[in-house]
């Protein structure tokens, strides 16, 4: 299948002369790469110079180059092409030009394989498209908050007469500020008590508005033995060491460990207005945490800490508005994320012979 490998010896000079010629149709791979499952593939759609780093293989007319794309991805081929990587470090193996020959696979007739291809396309061009949506919800958010958040607006509000006027005041001033702490690890009845307790561990579940759910939870004896608190649902937490600025609001009782700090709103700031308003701040909070091993913002900054405050009103409308966005392209990457699983599902099916194209146009 892979027929005719024009593969030219490593580059030691600038001299494009010793590059491999391409052409249309042809599969381009990068062998430092596809060992570990990572995507180092590419179909030639136009006549090229190659680097000769890279294995340039010309397919015979009983192989689609869609289809082959699609087998060398597959998860199914990892093993092979990790059983036939070397090198002395990890991260530098790459699958020798002999070694290609020794990798066998099973392919389908022709027309079945084009089929094959056009499915799985399909998926990843619905992938494509609501990615697309999604980077569009984002520039929206971006541009939203740089208008209703940024320092120009806040200028802009200041010293104005009426109700409408932008007061710049202590954090700490309209919100309870609080942290956390650890408890002993060495004591097993302190920990796995059914309270969540937020960690760095954590710190994926934030960036999404609300977290509610804890990877680890500590006990009532943990709680009442250490510095933690527990703290009631509403809290704006945000951390302030490993992934600096990532904030959310709490949806359950919850204790905090001592890398972050939550803030107890008080009747004159939103919750929310507040959580976008540490959003828009966050390059600024990653801009000065120091640290050579965890990058932390010490309490003084925060103590110090200034927030534009403009009527309840007007933060409830910003939030709000932001708030629409996020819900829109979290449903998005939740489709994303259904549909990768959906590709996964079909493409072990399909490039493995176990379901047939034919049921497979069905499912599709």
């Amino acid at each position: 299948m892979l027929a005719s490998e024009r593969f030219g010896k490593r580059l030691h000079s600038a001299n494009t002369s010793r590059y491999r010629v391409a052409r249309r149709g042809d599969l381009v791979i990068d062998p430092m790469l596809l060992w570990d499952g990572s995507l180092g593939i590419q179909d030639v759609v136009a006549e090229g110079l190659v680097s000769p780093d890279y294995r340039v293989f010309q397919l015979t007319d009983a192989a689609s180059s869609e289809f082959i794309d699609y087998l060398l991805r597959s998860a199914a081929l990892r093993p092979k092409f990790r059983g036939n990587a070397r090198g002395t470090n990890v991260r530098r193996n790459r699958i020798a030009r002999s070694d290609f020959g020794s990798i066998v696979v099973a392919v389908p007739p022709i027309e079945e394989q084009r089929k094959i291809a056009a499915i799985l396309s399909s998926v990843d061009e619905t992938i494509e498209k609501t990615e697309a949506v999604i980077a569009r919800a984002l520039d929206v958010r971006e541009a939203m908050m740089a208008e209703k958040l940024s320092r120009g607006e806040w200028d802009r509000r200041m010293g104005t007469e009426g109700d409408q006027g932008w007061d710049e005041v202590l954090l700490d001033s309209v919100a309870q500020r609080a942290s956390g702490h650890t408890p002993d690890r060495k004591r097993p009845d302190y920990w796995n008590g059914g309270i969540n307790w937020l960690s760095l561990r954590d710190s994926y579940r934030l960036d999404r508005v609300y977290v509610g759910d804890t990877d680890a939870t500590i006990s009532q004896l943990g709680i009442e033995n250490s510095s933690a608190v527990l703290h009631k649902a509403g809290v704006v937490v945000l951390s302030r060491d490993a992934g600096v600025g990532k904030s959310a609001i709490t949806t359950s009782d919850m204790a905090v460990s001592q890398h972050f700090l939550c803030w107890r709103c008080g009747p004159s700031l939103d919750a929310h207005f507040l959580y976008y308003w540490l959003q828009w701040m966050k390059p600024v909070f990653e801009k000065i945490a120091a640290g050579n091993t965890i990058k932390t913002i010490g309490l003084p900054f925060f103590k110090g800490l200034r927030i534009p405050l403009p009527p309840v009103s007007y933060q409830r409308e910003v939030a709000r508005a932001l708030k629409s966005i996020d819900d829109y392209r979290h449903a998005g990457e939740e489709t994303v994320s259904r549909l990768c699983d959906t590709k996964a599902a079909l493409a072990s099916e399909l490039l493995s012979g176990r379901l047939r194209v034919t049921a497979a146009e069905a499912v599709a």
